[in-house]
Protein backbone atom coordinates (compact mmCIF):
# COMPACT_ATOMS: atom_id res chain seq x y z
CA UNK A 1 0.00 0.00 0.00
CA UNK A 2 1.38 3.32 -0.87
CA UNK A 3 2.00 5.85 2.04
CA UNK A 4 2.78 9.02 0.55
CA UNK A 5 3.75 12.29 2.75
CA UNK A 6 3.43 15.72 2.09
CA UNK A 7 5.25 18.70 4.00
CA UNK A 8 3.05 21.77 2.32
CA UNK A 9 1.53 22.78 5.32
CA UNK A 10 4.38 22.82 7.09
CA UNK A 11 6.32 24.48 4.31
CA UNK A 12 3.82 27.41 4.41
CA UNK A 13 3.60 28.02 8.22
CA UNK A 14 7.34 27.68 9.01
CA UNK A 15 8.96 28.50 5.93
CA UNK A 16 11.53 25.72 5.64
CA UNK A 17 11.07 22.00 5.10
CA UNK A 18 11.14 19.79 8.48
CA UNK A 19 13.93 18.01 9.93
CA UNK A 20 15.48 16.93 12.83
CA UNK A 21 13.81 16.19 16.58
CA UNK A 22 11.21 17.54 18.27
CA UNK A 23 7.22 16.96 18.73
CA UNK A 24 5.60 15.97 15.48
CA UNK A 25 2.27 16.46 14.35
CA UNK A 26 0.40 14.12 11.54
CA UNK A 27 -2.46 14.14 9.63
CA UNK A 28 -3.71 10.82 8.18
CA UNK A 29 -5.94 10.18 5.79
CA UNK A 30 -6.95 6.98 3.76
CA UNK A 31 -7.71 7.15 0.96
CA UNK A 32 -10.04 4.34 -0.73
CA UNK A 33 -10.53 2.46 -3.73
CA UNK A 34 -13.65 4.55 -4.98
CA UNK A 35 -12.35 7.32 -3.81
CA UNK A 36 -13.72 8.30 -0.42
CA UNK A 37 -11.63 8.86 2.52
CA UNK A 38 -11.48 8.75 6.05
CA UNK A 39 -9.50 10.41 8.65
CA UNK A 40 -7.99 8.88 11.38
CA UNK A 41 -9.02 10.06 14.89
CA UNK A 42 -11.69 12.10 13.52
CA UNK A 43 -9.46 15.14 12.00
CA UNK A 44 -7.27 15.16 14.78
CA UNK A 45 -3.63 15.11 14.67
CA UNK A 46 -1.26 12.49 15.85
CA UNK A 47 1.69 13.48 17.33
CA UNK A 48 5.33 11.65 18.22
CA UNK A 49 8.55 12.68 19.78
CA UNK A 50 11.69 11.93 18.00
CA UNK A 51 13.33 12.46 15.36
CA UNK A 52 11.29 12.70 12.08
CA UNK A 53 12.11 9.77 10.68
CA UNK A 54 10.88 8.07 13.65
CA UNK A 55 8.33 10.13 13.94
CA UNK A 56 7.26 9.12 10.42
CA UNK A 57 7.92 5.38 10.54
CA UNK A 58 5.80 5.25 13.84
CA UNK A 59 3.07 7.25 11.66
CA UNK A 60 3.33 4.98 9.17
CA UNK A 61 3.06 1.57 10.99
CA UNK A 62 -0.67 3.12 12.86
CA UNK A 63 -2.10 4.01 9.44
CA UNK A 64 -0.87 0.77 8.04
CA UNK A 65 -3.13 -1.13 11.01
CA UNK A 66 -5.88 1.22 10.53
CA UNK A 67 -5.88 0.63 6.97
CA UNK A 68 -5.97 -2.98 7.21
CA UNK A 69 -8.46 -2.60 9.66
CA UNK A 70 -10.70 -0.53 7.51
CA UNK A 71 -10.39 -2.79 4.47
CA UNK A 72 -10.20 -1.35 0.48
CA UNK A 73 -7.46 0.93 1.35
CA UNK A 74 -5.50 2.21 -1.79
CA UNK A 75 -3.11 4.89 -0.67
CA UNK A 76 -2.55 6.48 2.74
CA UNK A 77 -2.25 10.41 2.97
CA UNK A 78 0.25 11.74 5.70
CA UNK A 79 0.49 15.62 6.41
CA UNK A 80 3.17 17.08 8.21
CA UNK A 81 1.67 19.25 10.19
CA UNK A 82 4.47 20.68 12.67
Amino acid sequence: MKTTFRNDEYVRSHGKNPQGFGMWAFRVVLLGNSGEYSDLEGCQPLFYTGTLTQAKKQVKERAMLEAKQVGRCREILVDVLG
